[in-house]
């Protein structure tokens, strides 16, 4: 995406089971260039959702980002059992 090799994706085909509570994180280097693992993992037990974590995250992209920074994307996803069990 947007690679001036012509990038090609590999996909890996495969199941996984999912758990109440699962957060999955997908983000632009835009997002990851200025926010560490640990930083997008603490953010993430301090969240009650998915957009409280990405806020968090948009915070820490701003704060460390160069002045005017607009270019990053992120969308997470969690997981919640519907019947709350």
């Amino acid at each position: 995406l947007g690679d001036a090799n012509n990038f090609e994706p590999q996909i890996a085909p495969g199941s996984y089971v999912l758990q109440d509570g699962d957060a999955f994180l997908l983000c632009t280097d835009g997002c990851w260039e200025y926010v560490e693992e640990a930083e997008m993992e603490r953010a993430l037990s301090q969240s009650h959702s998915g957009e409280d974590w990405l806020r968090l995250l948009e915070r820490q992209v701003v704060a460390g980002g160069r002045p005017g920074q607009d270019n990053y994307s992120a969308i997470a996803i969690w997981c919640q059992d519907p019947e709350g069990t």
